[in-house]
Order: structure tokens, then sequence, then C-alpha cells
């Protein structure tokens, strides 16, 4: 987990009423247990996120929480998904590491625990 808070988290906000689906996190971005992130989502009527990848390292941190996931708890319907892309403003920085960092994105892409491509920008 790379990302640093200064502070107290806010308060939780009431919940939803009906249940949604976040379709942009950055978990991996947090300074908490993937579980306690889903079970505070849960709490507010967020049932389901959509993990975005923003370069090799995030999305195979992605892939990865949902293949975990998905072992833990066989036959359900996951509470998390997994993106995986280049972020165009990561790109640029690889040079002459781009071309294996795109296959590596490919090969991710193809994994059933995979649900997307993006991170747009």
């Amino acid at each position: 987990m790379t990302g640093k808070r200064d502070g107290e988290w806010p308060a939780a906000p009431e919940p939803l009423p009906v249940p949604v689906l976040d379709s942009h996190t950055h978990i991996d971005l947090q300074e908490v247990p993937v579980s306690d992130a889903l079970e505070a989502a849960a709490a507010v009527g967020v049932t389901r996120v959509v993990q975005v990848g923003v370069d090799v390292a995030s999305s195979q941190w992605g892939e990865r929480v949902v293949a975990d996931w998905r072992s833990a708890n066989p036959g359900v319907s996951p509470a998390i998904l997994a993106t995986v892309a280049l972020h165009p403003n990561e790109a640029p920085m690889l040079g002459a590491g781009l071309a294996a960092a795109l296959a590596q994105i490919e090969q991710l892409a193809s994994l059933d625990t995979v649900h997307g491509l993006g991170e747009t920008g």
C-alpha cells in the first residue's frame, strides 16, 4: 500500500437506500486491509467495487485480490472486480520497458479474474 493520510477518516455516511456498485476504486492506495474496506463499503450500501489498475504492479495486485476473494468465497458473487491497464501518465515513464509492460497487461487481461481494461486517464 502506497497511500498516506494525515488525520482521521471522516464519519461513514448514512447507508444508501439501494445497493450500488462503485465503478472506480484504488483500494491498493489505502492503509486498510481489503476486507475492512469492503466491509465499510457494504455497511453503507456499496456492495461491489471495481479495483482499477494503473500500472503493472497495481493491475497484478487487483487480479490477486480478486483471485483470493473468489478462493475464500466460492460460489458467491464477488464483492470486488478488477480492471488492468497502464495509465497514460504511467506509460511514458516506462521507456524501453513499455512493450514488456503492455505484454504483462495483455496477459493479465486474459485471466477470468479480470473484468475490464482501464484506467484510461
